[in-house]
């Protein structure tokens, strides 16, 4: 977008310079931080309000900070302040959709499925509030239709994550020597972001 002429500029809630893509530490588009101060958890515990919290916080400071007005507001992740951004800015706002909350924790006891209950209801429809709502795969799609079935009239449209096809032109470098495939049938390759909630133990079990 930058490169076409368009001004874009990232709002976050945490940006570490040592750890994170160039464009956000070389100058390409300038990185506002806001909330960083507010906590992750409370004593271990309560890790999706505390995100909610530092997302409704940014993106206060977004709403009374922004100048000028911006056209389009790309949300990723969590969805909860989507409708502050509908009623307070004149931006069309998409959203970016990964695997949803819901399934990302377990509910063995009452008192963990009353507290999931509020949020779970509050991720689906302030998901629906977004003007457009992007996915990462179809696999995606699928799950966000079985899960959300309230916005079964919402349109989904599939995006696939970007790459940087300039390295193409590059060679590409040798195996490394300490690289032993021996003779297998089968290598299971997995290009993404280290995460246990991701069980990557599952495709290999598979």
């Amino acid at each position: 977008l930058t490169s076409r002429g368009h001004t874009v500029t990232m709002y976050t809630s945490h940006h570490d310079p040592s750890h994170a893509f160039p464009e956000t530490t070389n100058g390409t588009f300038p990185v506002h931080v806001y909330g960083d101060f507010l906590p992750r958890s409370v004593l271990g515990m309560g890790h999706v309000v505390c995100a909610i919290l530092r997302h409704v916080y940014l993106t206060l400071c977004f709403i009374v900070a922004d100048r000028p007005p911006r056209d389009v507001v790309f949300v990723d992740q969590i969805s909860a302040a989507i409708p502050l951004l509908r009623l307070f800015t004149r931006a069309k706002v998409f959203f970016y959709c990964h695997h949803p909350d819901k399934l990302l924790t377990e509910r063995k006891t009452l008192l963990k499925r009353i507290y999931r209950f509020p949020i779970d209801w509050m991720e689906e429809i302030t998901t629906g509030m977004a003007h457009c709502v992007l996915v990462n795969s179809k696999y995606t799609e699928s799950v966000f239709r079985h899960e959300f079935r309230r916005l079964a009239h919402v349109p989904v449209t599939v995006l696939y994550p970007s790459i940087k096809t300039t390295t193409r032109s590059k060679k590409v470098p040798s195996a490394p020597k300490d690289l032993h495939l021996g003779e297998e049938k089968h290598v299971l390759l997995s290009i993404n972001r280290f995460e246990r909630k991701k069980n990557l133990p599952l495709a290999i079990r598979a």
